[in-house]
């Protein structure tokens, strides 16, 4: 039916914790696990990233865009090629 999440683990430690800040997000991630070993290493990166760059379509169509088959209006994966 549905795709099983792949956050609930972490969703579920941040039970009840209101998400005030950045410190507060990258902490709650940090230690979250799971009961098949999963380890979340987390740090806050300080890089400026350019906004609004434009792709032409033949970039677009270039990459090995796989779209979700139920969300994949917000949820694609980009593999290698």
């Amino acid at each position: 039916m549905f795709p099983k999440p792949r956050f609930v683990t972490c969703c579920t430690s941040w039970k009840g914790q209101p998400l005030v800040s950045l410190d507060v997000i990258i902490h709650l991630l940090a230690h979250t696990t799971s009961s098949t070993g999963l380890k979340v290493y987390t740090i806050e990166d300080h890089n400026t990233y350019p906004t609004k760059r434009k792709i032409s379509n033949e970039q677009l169509d270039s990459r090995n865009i796989v779209r979700n088959d139920l969300l994949g209006k917000w949820n694609d994966t980009i593999k290698p090629k």
